[in-house]
């Protein structure tokens, strides 16, 4: 079996290769015999023909070889032969997922494993390391399958673990994991199974330590700031597993309350006294699951590393263009060598060199500065208002986008939660917003079932339960006491907590107040609680949809009284008794502003051809709500959900008055649709993820894998995508859309002249922007004060003073010199006030995207048409009144009419052509409000007349012109400017007929689905 079908997220297939002898290479034994026989054939030819043949022969010997630096398919064809029997391979070529890179050469690895002792065991370990994870070979299910960890197993066994008791162990654990790369000295040492002591550590000069791996927590409790792996700085309160049952199962998705994650940073411990096992530090008790890249902070640097292939400026279509142009040139070519041959007296050498310069000049040498320059001109455009560009030339892709997709919540909303009351009391549908006239229970629950701890005396956790604690008017001490701070109210003193649980989508807590103990219960998603109520109100659904639907978020709030007992029996109560048997005690209702500008900016985006779509962790009717009201759905919305008779799918409408099971396509035309992440895992499995996600406006409850998902969806349907968001956990999304933009909640510091840098939340986004920066329609043409620095990867806006001649006490090499010349030269264009061809702030109609479309076509052909039949007459013209002479080759230049009239004639081209084709609005200022512009081209035109009319006989003579015929100089006064009307009419008309639009993609879509279908059936 020469091949491997993988199908996981990071390798799709492996196809095993066994290296050649370098004898037998495709690039040394073909080459070798191609230089014997030049040598053979040396003496019988011109010594310039051979020298001519041995630099054709170096140049494809240096592209084969240089090919197989650029195409792995190429470098295996040369470098390696497919075997059929893993066991003669010695390495293997890797096809990433689609969306996941580039493919890739690896060594394949052959080795005896430990069986756990210092004895060799008789079992072959086959394996390959790809992009920091390995694969081994399953002879079970005969394919590669990822290293697996101790991450799977049941609470009962993570607790019977006593570590790698021998050395043998150890040896067999570090030869199948490695050693662990996240922290130096011990941290690296640490192996998956060893048990730990964790706990807050500080480093020499004083700041936190980060976890060294994932680990479980066996006993103990920890708050992590965890803001490096999900963006947010509220900290997070990690408990231990005890209170677990024995046979359940580990999931770290569901159970992220007991892992501590690799990067995180420990803010506070507090360790177990009573559990069996002690640590001489005072730790809490770990359990080490995954070390190295396997780690969530590992697996982020993946994301960011390896996600994608890394964009350059080298795209098909400028290859297409330049293989255009290239065609042109060989013709070109081919005429000059065919009439080169023809006279015996030319000399072959210059011919060649003739020939090689026509086909070179394909690509002007300017052309790399050109591309840089523009490339670095919008770098220190988009660097004036707070945006630094990690990956320079995403910058074209920038201007091809159609969809734009938005996270919700810290990008079109704001952080913070305001507070506005409690509803559903005494089954009304009102709101109460006067907290002394809401029942002293609610306001308990809102006092007290919360997640918030101190942390160096500042209290710290969740913007929500600060914004409810705030509202009601109570403060927390440290104690871990709510007590109102007006009136004589009763404290309320936490005793055990519950944590929230994202599966249950709820938390609880066990309090006592004075002798009495209750527990207390908040639901983040009401509709998941109500058979754990005993008097469920009549008006329950209605009354928090009401909310919900308003773009509100609601939490029910519930509670129970306990039986009199102990302070050990309460906090040993059973989380499913604590929350089962409750008493509902009202809807606590929290709105989230919207931004004050971003309607304004989607409704621009919307009116310039954009589709938008907002991709969101909140609940649909929010999701929907928050949508309409900054432009991103205009159309009825609906919802996907599950029908009630009889079972499956349908779409409903968020008050529930509509319902539809039509068909998904012809159902976008006249809805906007809304779906949930259920939904999406719904698709998934039956495989209609192509059909109906690239309709939808609207993603709401949605994992960050499921971003990255919905992105790579559209890209599949030949979408070009931006993503806009604030977190970490948006950098899978960020990184597979072709734009990304990352949102920074810190302001910049001030200008100054000293360097600063500002790193990005997920580390490498393709654009990072500052939340506090103006919006677009505020500070475009305006010089923004905002300093900083991208992505030390990306290394694109450098602030540093490097304009010192010497730089380390070395002189500058030249390359330095030409980079600080560039830099000089881009300054001076990027000054405050220089109007180079200022863009229009707001956006209007589409530029085409693409370069071989109709309009491109059309006009390049039409004015190439016009161009050459202006040049050919005025040659034709010129050559009546020219005597005949014969003009030798390579003779030295004399001026004579032809060339004169040539000259004249390709200088009013090129004016002609940057006139017609400069685009103006609505994309750049006109010519005539681009004043430099405009001047350069009176200038030219006025140049041309002056030459032509040979007012100035002394300038004529200088420049080697000779005096033109007044019936010739008239004519090509006339002709050029019937010229250059002909051209601008066509120009004009063309972009008439063929307006920019979005490109369509439902092709693609059927076209995606119908390959889809296809290998199915195989």
């Amino acid at each position: 079996m020469s091949s491997f079908h993988v199908g996981g997220k990071v390798v799709e297939r492996v196809d095993l290769l066994r290296k050649k002898h370098w004898a037998w290479r495709l690039d040394v034994w073909p080459f070798a015999i191609l230089y014997v026989l030049w040598f053979t054939i040396v003496p019988s030819i011109d010594i310039a023909d051979a020298a001519i043949v041995l630099g054709g022969l170096v140049a494809l010997h240096i592209l084969v070889w240089l090919f197989t630096a650029w195409s792995v398919n190429f470098k295996c064809f040369v470098q390696f032969s497919k075997v059929h029997d893993i066991h003669l391979a010695d390495a293997c070529k890797i096809t990433p997922a689609k969306f996941s890179g580039s493919k890739e050469v690896v060594p394949l690895h052959f080795r005896k494993q430990l069986e756990g002792s210092s004895s060799l065991g008789d079992r072959e370990e086959i394996y390959f390391d790809f992009r920091k994870q390995r694969f081994i070979y399953s002879k079970e299910e005969e394919t590669f399958c990822k290293l697996p960890y101790p991450t799977k197993e049941t609470f009962g066994n993570y607790l019977k673990i006593t570590g790698h008791g021998s050395e043998g162990k150890v040896v067999a654990a570090t030869e199948k994991w490695g050693r662990n790369v996240w922290v130096k000295l011990p941290g690296t040492d640490l192996l998956p199974g060893d048990v730990v002591s964790i706990g807050r550590s500080s480093g020499p000069s004083g700041e936190d330590k980060s976890v060294p791996a994932d680990m479980l927590l066996l006993a103990g409790s920890a708050i992590v700031n965890e803001a490096i792996l999900t963006g947010e700085s509220t900290p997070q309160w990690k408990v231990s597993i005890m209170g677990r049952g024995t046979e359940e199962k580990l999931s770290i998705k569901r159970d992220k309350s007991h892992v501590l994650f690799g990067g995180t940073k420990i803010l506070q411990h507090t360790p177990d006294k009573t559990f069996p096992l002690r640590t001489p530090d005072g730790g809490c008790v770990a359990v080490v699951l995954r070390t190295g890249f396997e780690t969530s902070q590992g697996k982020l640097m993946r994301t960011i590393l390896f996600s994608t292939d890394r964009v350059t400026a080298n795209s098909w279509e400028s290859g297409l263009f330049i293989l255009f142009l290239v065609v042109f040139a060989v013709i070109a070519a081919g005429y000059v060598l065919k009439k080169g041959l023809e006279d015996p007296t030319r000399s072959k050498y210059k011919l060649f060199l003739s020939c090689s310069l026509i086909i070179t000049s394909v690509i002007p040498p300017e052309l790399p500065m050109e591309l840089s320059i523009a490339v670095n001109t919008s770098l220190i455009a988009l660097a004036r208002r707070g945006i630094f560009c990690t990956e320079p030339f995403r910058i074209p892709f920038a201007g091809k986008v159609d969809i734009c997709c938005f996270d919700k919540t810290g990008t079109l909303t704001s952080d913070d939660m305001e507070f506005c009351g409690v509803v559903g009391l005494n089954d009304g549908m009102n709101l109460e917003s006067d907290m002394t006239k809401v029942p002293v229970r609610t306001v308990e629950i809102l006092a007290s079932c919360h997640a918030l701890v101190f942390v160096d005396n500042k209290l710290v956790g969740d913007p929500l339960e600060k914004a409810a604690l705030k509202g009601i008017d109570w403060s927390y001490k440290s104690d871990e006491k709510a007590m109102p701070k007006r009136g004589g109210g009763n404290a309320v003193q936490i005793v055990q907590r519950h944590h929230f649980a994202s599966h249950l989508k709820r938390m609880a807590v066990v309090v006592r107040i004075q002798d009495e103990f209750l527990a207390f219960v908040k639901v983040w998603a009401p509709e998941t609680i109500q058979d754990r109520l005993i008097d469920l109100p009549q008006s329950y659904v209605d009354t928090y949809k009401k909310y919900t639907r308003q773009g509100s978020r609601v939490l029910a709030l519930a509670f129970k009284s306990l039986p009199d007992m102990t302070v050990s029996e309460a906090r040993s109560l059973d989380r499913d008794v604590v929350e089962s048997g409750l008493t509902f005690a009202g809807f606590a209702v929290f709105n989230c502003p919207i931004r004050a500008d971003s309607a304004t900016i989607l409704s621009e985006l919307k009116n310039s051809s954009h589709d938008l779509v907002m991709i969101t962790g909140d609940q649909a009717l929010t999701a929907c709500h928050v949508a309409s009201q900054v432009h991103i759905i205009s159309k009825p919305a609906l919802i996907l959900g599950r029908a009630r008779h009889p079972e499956g799918y349908e779409w409903i409408s968020p008050d529930e008055a509509e319902k539809s099971i039509t068909k998904v396509g012809a159902l976008s035309e006249t809805h906007d649709l809304c779906i949930g992440g259920d939904c999406i895992e719904m698709l998934q499995q039956s495989s209609a993820v192509l059909r109906v996600i690239p309709h939808v406006k609207v993603f709401a409850r949605v994992a960050p894998e499921q971003k990255e998902l919905i992105m790579t969806t559209f890209k599949t349907v030949g979408r070009i995508t931006l993503m806009c968001g604030d977190g970490t956990n948006d950098v899978g999304a960020l990184k597979q859309a072709h734009v990304g933009v990352a949102l920074l909640n810190a302001v910049p510091p001030a200008q100054s002249g000293n360097s600063s840098t500002e790193i990005s939340k997920d580390g490498n986004p393709k654009f990072i922007k500052s939340k506090k920066s103006k919006p677009t329609s505020e500070v475009a043409g305006k010089s923004s004060n905002l300093n900083g620095e991208g992505s030390m990867k990306g290394k694109v806006v450098a602030k540093s003073d490097s304009s010192s001649p010497l730089v380390g006490n070395r002189p500058q090499t030249a390359a330095e010199v030409q980079r600080q010349k560039l830099k000089k030269l881009m300054d001076e264009m990027n000054e405050e006030g220089d109007g180079r061809s200022a863009p229009i702030v707001k956006l209007a109609e589409r530029p085409h995207p693409n370069i071989f479309c109709f309009y491109v076509f059309l006009s390049l052909m039409g004015q190439f048409s016009v161009h050459l039949f202006f040049l050919i007459s005025s040659v034709k013209e010129a050559e009546k009144y020219m005597p005949d002479e014969c003009i030798e080759p390579d003779s030295d230049f004399h001026p004579n009419l032809v060339n004169t009239v040539s000259y004249m004639v390709s200088m009013m081209l090129q004016v002609a052509t940057f006139a017609v084709n400069y685009m103006g609005h609505p994309f750049n200022q006109s010519i005539t409000e681009n004043k430099p512009f405009l001047y350069a081209l009176l200038a030219a035109v006025g140049f041309f007349t002056v030459i032509t009319s040979d007012l100035f006989r002394d300038l004529n003579d200088w420049l080697k012109l000779v005096p033109l015929p007044p019936g010739l100089r008239n004519k090509l006064l006339v002709w050029a400017f019937l010229m250059f009307l002909v051209c601008h009419t066509w120009e004009r008309l063309l972009r008439w007929a063929f307006p920019g639009r979005i490109p369509a993609w439902r092709k693609r879509q059927q076209l995606a689905e119908a390959n889809l279908g296809k290998k199915k059936n195989v």
